[in-house]
């Protein structure tokens, strides 16, 4: 998919991580080599820090699915994500209670074991 997004421009020059020779460290080389630039030539720098850790829990696959279909994957790819996205459920344990099975309509599945 990767291949995919680049051959299509789809991804900016600004994205970092989980690109080959776009590592997050070589992102913050940049903006701390910005940073500096613009401090040295007396521009005021406002930095903004957003965590996007947690956006993954809430992507809707349905919308997810429909985004990567108008990027123009192909369809055997899309199945694939499909069916890795659905029919998984979540219970939790806490300490000897546990709650009722529920589906899970929206998230990328992460450190959680499939059964």
């Amino acid at each position: 998919m990767i291949d995919h997004f680049r051959i299509n421009k789809l991804l900016s020059n600004k994205q970092f991580g989980f690109l080959k020779g776009h590592s997050t460290n070589i992102q913050m080389i940049c903006v701390m080599d910005d940073r500096t630039k613009f401090l040295n030539e007396g521009t005021p720098v406002d930095i903004i820090y957003l965590d996007y850790m947690t956006v993954f829990d809430k992507v809707s696959h349905r919308h997810l699915l429909h985004k990567l279909q108008n990027f123009g994957i192909h369809h055997h790819i899309l199945k694939w994500i499909h069916d890795f996205l659905n029919n998984i459920s979540q219970i939790v344990h806490y300490n000897k209670c546990s709650s009722t099975s529920k589906d899970v309509i929206s998230g990328i599945p992460q450190r959680s074991y499939r059964t």
